[in-house]
């Protein structure tokens, strides 16, 4: 999943110099970009356990800015990431910081800024799950195994209400990975969930990397590079259309017959 949100990050459509996009790795496991792509480079300096504090002190929001780190390939200063826990042990201080880190998200599209949020595997659940609830898309990663299909349908299934009562069902969408003997639009029908985006290819070797490092072994021009581009662009569409809807329903805005 981390991999998938660092193609994202560094393959995501900006359409001036101005606009940035931001990856925030919030999985309540711990996350992998200091220690994977960044190859421990960062010393635990920047982290997002160290908004915890900002919670009590009012300044989440500056002390969110002041732990962001650029990790753009090419642009400075537009494609920025804030590093996840160092594990499970951390999340417990995490408890009060997720739904006003989910509203400075949501905030941040008025500054001409775009958030991708990796969750990782239980991140839409619990206390965290304020983060995916306010999101304009909600992307399950998975590959077409059995396992990966078997459980990603249980969690779809325990997120769904939630984003029905949060008036966000229409933001699950599917990002499969080329990987086994399933069709992906058959998938997509059985878990009644869209595609966000043509499947990612199964590759390894252009994978490591983003999960592994080094950063500067990564070929932005790989077959796999070129998915995730695509997928972005796709995401921002998405985004649009969405937010297109919500403004202007049309006429069956009240009717309860619009999703």
């Amino acid at each position: 999943m981390t991999t998938t949100a660092l193609g994202l990050l560094l393959t995501w459509p900006l359409a001036s110099v101005d606009r940035r996009v931001i990856l925030l790795e919030a999985s309540p496991d711990g996350g992998r970009i200091a220690a994977g792509f960044l190859e421990g480079q960062l010393g635990g300096r920047w982290s997002l356990h160290n908004l915890a504090a900002s919670i009590w002190q009012d300044t989440i929001r500056e002390t969110f800015a002041q732990q962001l780190i650029d990790i753009g390939l090419k642009e400075r200063g537009q494609r920025l990431a804030l590093p996840g826990l160092r594990g499970p042990a951390q999340a417990l201080a995490m408890e009060p910081v997720w739904d006003p880190l989910a509203t400075l998200c949501s905030s941040l599209d008025l500054s001409g800024t775009d958030v991708v949020i990796d969750l990782g595997r239980r991140g839409a659940f619990g206390s965290s799950a304020a983060l995916a609830l306010s999101a304009d898309v909600v992307a399950f990663v998975v590959r077409r195994r059995l396992a990966s299909l078997d459980d990603a349908a249980a969690r779809i299934e325990a997120l769904r209400p939630m984003l029905v009562e949060a008036g966000n069902a229409d933001a699950l969408r599917l990002l499969i990975v080329g990987d086994g003997p399933y069709d992906k639009n058959d998938i997509a029908r059985q878990m009644g969930v869209p595609l966000l985006a043509d499947e990612l290819p199964y590759s390894p070797k252009h994978a490591v990397p983003l999960s592994d490092g080094p950063a500067k072994g990564v070929d932005i021009n790989s077959p796999l590079m070129r998915a995730y581009r695509s997928a972005a662009h796709r995401a921002v569409e998405v985004i649009a259309e969405r937010r297109a809807r919500l403004l202007y329903p049309g006429p069956s805005a009240g009717t309860g017959s619009y999703r």
